[in-house]
């Protein structure tokens, strides 16, 4: 048995120390057509962190770790190492114990049986376009003591599931396209999807790939833009990305002006959010916060970067020292249906699913590469078109927001090592910059 409270003790002269001992488990399954993968990992770890004139951080395996309490004399003394000014808000501490359940086990038979007849349905659905298809199913559970010199004392237990798709067609060219899901639960968060709905849309966007063009040079540079669910997300995600406290710079979104009420929300608290979370690595407990609307902004915080007034619980990180990140982020949903905003789109482009997003935090652009993209015509998407870029400054997309749907959905994604979700309902962009 640990003494996690005798390890804390050895961090008594810290002005804050914290202990946090984490156990998981690991299962990854992999089917690829003509091979099945398992992988299995187990690990215990404990990471001891004070301050004092500085952030101190120790952490090792348990099987490593020959005195904890050495580790814990360890984390003080990088901290009385550094030379910075460190100041945690202060919050009353927490106490508690959540537990997020699963109604149906990670079965390894049973997974490798279900993505074995996905990837015949793909193979199936593809015909003679089938080139080859893969499909990732993972699976986590993780325990986590927390205790800290302020009296918090928490522990919280989650599992954790994803399923990656990825389809190759073979046509004229070689086409893809991809899909995940992924939430809080056991192997209910796999079953629960259309995969009816799920294959034929794979395998739809994954033919009219090898059949896209390019933007010609000589077309127009600015378009009307649609973006699908994914699209949004990764809109949402680059945004939040610039409303990290310890990276924000207001010129970002100095006199931001909306054309269309936008609600940007981050929400720990979503029920089976695969980036959900009870208390974030400080003992903080989640809430959900309006990061963006007409009333104004709120940044992302931790108890190191916020000031009174602020709202902390989005640290992550805790091997070392935490910084603000995103949870579940995503757009609200308005009262736009997804018919009417092709029906008011008369030219542009809709884009379909996301190869890659970023954004320059210093420059206050966004880039996002879509799988791939159509040219709308009199309401109605039509030719493909692969390698499409948009890019554009954060104030212009925002601003240019003028149509948001009904359809919020979100997809599981890793930032920094950390479990977030993405999403949004289609939104349309009038007028930004398509390479």
């Amino acid at each position: 048995m640990i003494d996690i409270y005798g390890v804390l003790g050895e961090m008594s002269s810290a002005k804050y120390s914290d202990v946090r001992l984490v156990r998981q488990e690991v299962i990854e399954v992999a089917f690829r057509g003509d091979s099945a993968d398992i992988f299995k990992n187990k690990s215990e770890r404990v990471a001891c962190r004070a301050v004092s004139k500085g952030y101190g951080v120790a952490s090792a395996n348990l099987q490593d770790a020959s005195s904890l309490k050495e580790l814990a004399r360890l984390a003080l003394k990088q901290a009385e190492m550094c030379d910075a000014k460190i100041e945690l808000l202060p919050l009353k501490a927490e106490k508690g114990e959540k537990i997020f359940p699963v109604k149906k086990e990670f079965e390894v038979d049973k997974v490798i049986e279900f993505l074995k007849n996905i990837s015949g349905e793909i193979k199936y659905s593809l015909g003679n376009f089938y080139s080859r298809a893969e499909i990732v199913a993972s699976y986590s559970f993780t325990d986590y003591h927390f205790v800290s010199s302020e009296g918090a004392d928490i522990v919280e237990r989650f599992p954790l599931v994803d399923i990656f798709l990825y389809a190759v067609a073979r046509g004229l060219s070689e086409g893809f396209a991809s899909k995940s899901i992924g939430g809080r639960g056991g192997f209910e968060i796999v079953e629960a999807p259309n995969w009816y709905e799920i294959v034929e849309d794979l395998t739809t966007r994954a033919v009219e790939s090898t059949q896209a063009g390019v933007l010609s040079r000589g077309a127009a540079t600015k378009f009307n833009v649609v973006l699908d669910n994914e699209g949004a997300g990764a809109l949402a995600h680059e945004i939040a990305h610039m409303l990290e406290a310890d990276i924000y710079q207001e010129k970002n979104f100095h006199k931001l002006d909306l054309s269309e009420p936008l609600g940007l929300v981050d929400n720990p608290s979503l029920e089976n959010g695969y980036g959900s979370f009870n208390w974030d690595d400080e003992g903080v407990r989640g809430r959900p916060k309006i990061l963006l609307s007409e009333r104004g902004l709120q940044l992302l915080h931790t108890r190191l970067t916020a000031k009174e007034g602020d709202e902390p619980g989005n640290a992550h990180g805790i091997f070392h020292m935490p910084r603000p990140l995103m949870s579940n982020v995503y757009i609200q949903p308005r009262d736009w249906r997804v018919e009417e905003i092709f029906e008011e789109t008369r030219f542009g482009i809709y884009t379909r699913g996301i190869v890659r997003a970023e954004s320059t935090v210093s420059g206050g652009r966004i880039e996002i590469s879509p799988e791939m993209g159509y040219l709308v015509e009199r309401g109605v998407a039509k030719q493909p078109i692969k390698n499409l870029r948009i890019t554009e400054e954060i104030k212009k997309i925002i601003s240019s927001i003028d149509a948001v749907g009904k359809d919020v959905r979100l997809r599981p994604n890793i930032e920094k090592g950390f479990p977030i979700s993405e999403g949004g309902p289609h939104i349309r962009i009038l007028n930004i910059h398509c390479i």
